[in-house]
């Protein structure tokens, strides 16, 4: 089993072609690794193999649009554009077999295991990626051990590398990773793909697409509810960890009819009115108690509704006990 979440920036093209293509090649990348498949350490390279010849393939044919002739002004700049554009990618794959759950990150989106006691009413919280953004010093020291002779505050400015792009790693985002002679040819020739660094920006690339992997084997206790929660860096801004899961414990008791709406542990309140338990993490995660104030919220439109609403993209996946108990 597979899901992903893939948060675009500079506009939907990459996102886009991640969401029906990433895992095609996924498929095909794992196929060359089929008889080795039990050991961790190679699903995660043939995972990292995967997500940088992806990105490759979208970025490396920048020089070549530029030197072909046969293309026009409009089709050289769609085609730039397509690299140029970002995204962000989340996914994991689930192997019941096994019960290992496999989560690759490229950027701020992230995924959390959350699990539910019924029998104790405890709940227990596991991060499954961590965020990379240039606010993170963890990312900040790769980039700078990567170009020693660049200045960091140049690298990392405003927790943005360059100064433009949050995220860390990413797909596409061509100008952080284009060759310079390239980057400076593409800008000069089409403004409308913005200019990086500056003449000191002389080591690319500045993003990389390669993820982090994690394994997690999942639990077999029957009494403990499971569910992992995967969410565009649009919630995270609003809800911590803990959090999260508190309210999809709270959530699980209100589907199972237990409770209705009652406070939490941590002071919050919960409003519990959706079927869909990644719409009601959305729901209280935008300070969803007031119905006009949601509806308000999310009635203005792009490039607006940035001001008060990031993407916000949520799924939530329930994992069955051993055995195919309920």
């Amino acid at each position: 089993m597979a899901w992903g979440i893939f948060d675009g920036h500079g506009g939907a093209v990459v996102s886009k072609i991640l969401c029906t293509s990433l895992l095609r090649h996924m498929e095909q990348v794992l196929g060359r690794f089929s008889e080795y498949l039990g050991d961790d350490e190679v699903v995660h390279d043939a995972i990292q193999t995967a997500f940088v010849e992806f990105d490759d393939n979208l970025v490396s044919h920048a020089q070549s649009t530029m030197d072909d002739k046969s293309l026009s002004r409009t089709e050289k700049l769609m085609r730039l554009i397509t690299s140029a554009n970002g995204s962000c990618a989340l996914l994991s794959l689930y192997d019941p077999s096994s019960r290992k759950l496999h989560v690759a990150c490229t950027g701020d989106s992230r995924a959390i295991l959350g699990s539910y006691d019924s029998l104790l009413d405890t709940i227990d919280v596991m991060a499954l990626s961590n965020d990379q953004t240039g606010l993170d010093p963890a990312e900040e020291a790769r980039i700078q051990a990567l170009h020693p002779g660049e200045d960091i505050k140049r690298l990392i400015r405003n927790g943005r590398v360059l100064g433009l792009v949050q995220p860390s790693r990413a797909f596409g985002d061509g100008p952080h990773k284009w060759p310079v002679d390239v980057r400076r040819r593409v800008t000069k020739s089409f403004p409308t793909v913005r200019e990086v660094g500056g003449t000191w920006a002389t080591t690319p690339p500045y993003i990389t697409a390669k993820p982090e992997v994690t394994t997690t084997v999942l639990l077999e206790n029957k009494n403990k509810k499971e569910f992992m929660i995967m969410a565009s860096d649009g919630l995270w801004r609003h809800l911590t960890n803990e959090k999260a899961v508190l309210l999809l414990r709270e959530w699980w008791q209100w589907a199972r009819r237990d409770v209705c709406e009652k406070k939490l542990e941590v002071g919050l309140v919960c409003t519990i009115q959706d079927s869909n338990p990644a719409v009601h993490l959305i729901r209280n995660a935008l300070d969803g108690a007031g119905h006009r104030d949601l509806s308000g919220r999310l009635s203005f439109p792009p490039p607006y509704a940035t001001r008060f609403t990031d993407d916000t993209t949520v799924v939530v996946v329930f994992f069955k006990p051993p055995k195919g108990e309920v």
